[in-house]
């Protein structure tokens, strides 16, 4: 989601924060990372949460389940399972900039997964996730998805 405005951060009044909804709270990373400086004393929280201090300053989202436990000293379960599955992405794209200049040399990784060339349908799905539309003379955004399914459905019955 893209940012709307910026807006002052409410606890330090320096740093300017993106936000991104009218009810997000307006914290900067410097003032929210001070927040979740306590340590956490419990073991099996302790071993979920101690996560290098880099991911917590990209992500918002880490930081904002690690507060929610030092207020309330527990987490539900989906919280558990998303801050897991999210803290283990993180740390993937953290591994994967090592091997970002392996990838400008024209190696692909197992996985990393290039465009099949000559498949319209697979384009034109994409386009449909991503609300683009493939055209000869390159890509274009559509902000009415009901265009972009509209000229999809012409290509197939044209094509």
């Amino acid at each position: 989601m893209p940012p709307k405005y910026k807006q002052r951060c409410a606890l330090c009044r320096k740093n300017m924060v993106l936000m991104y909804s009218s009810r997000q709270f307006p914290i900067c990373t410097s003032c929210h990372m001070k927040q979740i400086e306590d340590p956490v004393t419990d073991p099996a929280y302790k071993e979920l949460l101690d996560l290098p201090r880099e991911l917590y300053e990209q992500s918002s989202f880490l930081r904002n389940i690690k507060r929610a436990y030092l207020q309330y000293h527990s987490l539900s379960e989906k919280q558990i399972e998303v801050f897991k599955k999210v803290a283990g992405e993180m740390r993937k794209m953290k591994k994967g900039e090592g091997q970002k200049e392996e990838m400008k040399n024209g190696e692909v990784k197992k996985g990393e997964g290039r465009k099949e060339e000559g498949t319209k349908e697979k384009v034109e799905n994409e386009g449909l996730k991503k609300g683009r539309v493939q055209t000869e003379e390159g890509t274009k955004e559509e902000t009415n998805k009901r265009v972009v399914v509209q000229r999809v459905k012409k290509r197939k019955k044209a094509g």
